[in-house]
Order: C-alpha cells, then structure tokens, then sequence
C-alpha cells in the first residue's frame, strides 16, 4: 500500500507505440505547505528526467530496428503452422532416427543367430558404441542449431554451408582424439571388465567388435550426421531420408560376407562402409540444395560454438552411458543373461527413443529458424506445439510395445531369462514414454535456442539417480528396481527441461560465419 507521500506526487508512465506520455498528479490541496509543495515539484522533476531517459532508449531501439529490419520468413515457416512445420521435418527424422537405429538391429539380427556369447558381446559393447554415436551427436547437434538460425536469418548458401564445413573439421578431430583412446588394449580391456564381463570370449568378441567401430568408424558414423543436420537445419528431412534408407540397405547386404569372414567384427565393418558411403551421398545431395560447401580451414571461432552448443549434450550422453556401465555391472552381478535383457531392451526401446528424437529435431528446427528470424514468440508457441503433437504419437506407441514386449523380444533371443527380463523392462519404461516425449521436444527447443547448459545440468541430476535409486530398490525388487529407478528418473526430465526453456533467454541465437 502506498504511503502518504507517494500519494502527492504519483507518477503515471504510459509507453505504447513509442510514444511516451508523463502525467504527474498535482499536489493535494489538503497539504499546501511549502516544503511539501517543493517536495511534490523534486519528485515530478525526478519523474520527468527519468521519462526523459526512457525516451532516448526507446528512440535508439526503434532506429536500430528502423536499420535492421526483421528477415524474411524461411520456405519451412513460410505459409505453415507451427504443428505443420515440425510435422514436415519430424517423421522423416523419426524414420531416420528409427534407420539410423537400424544399422545397430542389423548387427544385432546377423550376430545373434552366431550365438549367445556374440550377442552378449555386443550388448556389452554397446555402451562403448554409444560413445561413438555422442561424438556424431557433438558436431551434429552444434551444426544443427547454427544452420537453422542461418536459414531463419535467410543466408543459406553460405552460412549453412559454413556451419556444416566446420562441423566436418569437428569430427575428425573427435574421430582421431577417440582412435586414439580406442587403439590402446587395456583401455579396452578395462572398460569390459568395469561392465562385468569376465567370460574370455565374450570379451575377445566385444573388443573386436568395440575396436574397429571405434578406430574406423567414428569419422565416417560421425561426418554422415554432421551432413544430415544441414538438411535438419534447412527444414528439408526427406532427401536425408533416403541417404538413411540406402544406407540401411547397403548395411545389411554387407553384414552377411563381412561376419562370415570376420565374426563379430565383420558387423562392425559393415556399418562404417555404409556410413561412408551415406555421408558421401549426402554431400552432393546438400550441395544441389543451394548450399555452398566450399572447403573452409578450421576456424577455432566456429568449432569453439559447435563445442559449445553439442558439448553439454555429448557430455549428458556420456554420463548416460557411465551410469549404464553402472547398472550392467549391477545387472551382470544378478545374471549375465540381465545384462543381455538390457541390451535387448535398448535395441527395442530404440524404436519409442527415435520417435522422440524425430519431434526434438523438428522441434529444434522451427525453434531454431524462428529465432534466426528474430522471433521469439513463434519460437515459444512452435515448442508448445511440438509437446502436444509429440504426447498424442507416443500414445498408441505406448500400447504396442506395452502389448507386444515378449513377441518382440524374442526375435533378438530365445533365453527364457533374457526374455521374461526384457519383457518386464520393456512394459515398465512404456509407462513414460510420453513424458519422454515432453523431454526430447524441450530438449530440442533448448538446442533451437542454443541454451544447452541447462541440458547438461538437468541429465547430470537426472541420470547419476538412477544409480542409487536402482541400489535403494534392488533388494526389495531385485531387477525390477533398476527397471523402475529408470522410470521414475525419466519423469523427473520432462518438467525440469520444460522450465529451462521457458526461462531460457530466445533472442542471443548466433549465427554462423559465412
């Protein structure tokens, strides 16, 4: 409540439409002494030059968007909605995401049918893989977000092209600093027994398998989707489509000779020729899109923002896969066959994860042109959008793999114990599968609004739970506890990324330099 003084001299600002209008109440007339009426005129003189300031700012405010008129709408947010737009570049995405998985269940198929040791192998190694796919993840995600402010900004040719350039320089740095690591055998050797392998040939076949798709694999896995964000970022996701498609197809022609002649390894060769062989199609398809991909030398400046920008995501994902390495060694501790329940169960789950990921690319997408736009309201009403699209596709999701757990599980192993296991961890985890679909649009958007340190923060939180959650549950629960710890953790991300964005600043978007 105001005090009596503030009542002789009241102050009323009124900005709209630049014009600024002061009105300073006179002083009452029931205090008509000197002093008060000085007091009244200090005040109004205070209130006039603070007017007189706001003024002088507004005045510049309007001369700089006076010099620097808004950009045009991009083609992908031109004459859509938001839902439209996402919706053009979220399925063909969630098809990629579900192809780019494919190359894994390929694998996994061929490998399987050698035998439970192989197939152990591989989901033993599949978090060292994972690692992997984050270093892709790093430069991808950087060259995501910078292409889409370039297309908002209307500079395609050259600031698109500029961001994927950059982004390939980023990966063979990342692709040699990880053959390096992946090169040395003990390193190797102690990453398996830190998930609990002890069985000799599990771990000979694991490590081959880990080797070579990371010494080989991680440039050509890592600069195909840097390659394909450029297609993300433009808005333009069915020609990538394709590239993935043939990449699949050449995947699984390849893995039959490749494991006859190499074993476990040879699934792993398979895999990093068709991504090679994809990235290659991709460059030439991108370049007939008006995208300039002129060789550029590494400018320290750009690979700094695509770090920074894929860095927190890179690094939530690999804290994933460190707390995964904690819960398989607690897994192989019960039953080997719980560790393979769990791989299993990824390679199925992929399916729910990739459509996620579908809406968070889209999402990142028209988030990221809207704000390359400078417009930072259809970038908050696009993620809005997204969220509610995103819940009602996960539903039906939800159901079948909620109906169909055992079947599916089941055309990755007959082990009675992996199978009931994986069942059980697949009905639970379809629980928030549309809770994990709020995570990945946020995630998305936060990506759009390049503010990914809340990213990091909240998966630091989120993730390291699940591993004392899952030891507070596994007495009572056994192996249901650490299918439940993933849960629960899973439903706490959603809310926290939400907030982020809504706090997280939406003009500050940078471009990058053609």
């Amino acid at each position: 409540e105001m005090s009596q003084p503030r009542l002789l001299c009241a102050c009323l600002l009124i900005c709209r439409t630049g014009a600024v209008a002061l009105k300073v109440q006179q002083c009452s007339a029931q205090h008509p002494a000197l002093r008060e009426r000085r007091q009244c005129s200090a005040r109004a003189r205070a209130c006039t030059r603070a007017c007189t300031t706001l003024c002088a700012l507004n005045a510049a405010d309007a001369q700089g968007d006076a010099a620097a008129p808004l950009p045009a709408l991009p083609p992908l947010l031109r004459g859509r909605s938001n839902t439209a737009a996402i919706w053009r570049v979220a399925w063909p995405s969630v098809v990629i995401g579900l192809l780019r998985a494919a190359l894994g269940q390929v694998d996994a198929w061929y490998v399987g049918r050698l035998g439970s040791v192989q197939l152990q192998a591989i989901s033993a190694a599949s978090f060292l893989v994972w690692v992997v796919y984050i270093a892709g993840e790093l430069c991808s995600v950087g060259v995501h977000a910078l292409s889409s402010a370039a297309e908002g900004a209307g500079d395609r040719s050259d600031g698109v092209g500029a961001a994927v350039v950059q982004g390939l320089w980023f990966a063979v740095a990342a692709s040699a600093a990880i053959a390096a690591l992946a090169s040395r055998p003990a390193l190797l050797a102690a990453y398996f027994s830190a998930v609990g392998v002890t069985e000799p040939s599990v771990a000979a076949a694991g490590e081959a398998y880990a080797r070579v798709t990371a010494v080989w694999g991680t440039l050509p896995l890592s600069a195909e989707a840097c390659v394909l964000a450029g297609f993300k970022g433009i808005g333009e996701t069915r020609p990538a489509l394709a590239i993935a498609a043939l990449t699949v197809v050449l995947n699984a022609a390849l893995n039959g000779p490749f494991i006859a002649r190499d074993g476990v390894a040879g699934a792993a060769w398979a895999t990093n020729l068709s991504a090679a062989a994809g990235c290659l199609t991709a460059l030439l398809a991108l370049s007939r899109r008006g995208v300039r991909l002129r060789l550029r030398p590494p400018s320290l400046r750009a690979l700094r923002r695509i770090g920074v920008i894929g860095a927190p995501l890179a690094s939530s994902g690999l804290l994933f896969s460190a707390v995964y390495v904690a819960l398989g060694r607690a897994l192989a501790a019960l039953s080997p066959s719980y560790l393979a329940a769990l791989g299993v169960g990824h390679r199925i789950e992929a399916m729910a994860y990739t459509a996620c990921e579908g809406y968070a690319v889209g999402t990142a997408t028209v988030v990221g042109q809207w704000a390359g736009a400078r417009r930072p309201n259809g970038a908050v009403k696009a993620a809005g959008a997204a969220a509610r699209v995103a819940v009602a596709t996960m539903l039906p999701i939800l159901v079948l793999v909620y109906g169909c757990a055992a079947p599916a599980v089941r055309l990755f192993s007959r082990d009675a114990v992996v199978v009931g296991a994986a069942a059980q961890y697949l009905r639970i985890v379809a629980l928030v599968f549309p809770v994990m679909a709020v995570e990945a649009v946020y995630e998305g958007a936060l990506t759009g609004v390049q503010q990914m340190l809340p990213v990091l923060l909240v998966g630091i939180v989120g993730n390291l739970a699940r591993v004392p959650l899952a030891m507070a549950l596994l007495p009572r629960y056994g192996v249901t506890g650490v299918w439940l710890a993933i849960a629960i953790s899973t439903a706490f991300k959603a809310p926290a990324k939400w907030l982020c964005f809504r706090r997280a600043p939406k003009r500050a978007v940078e471009l990058p330099d053609a």
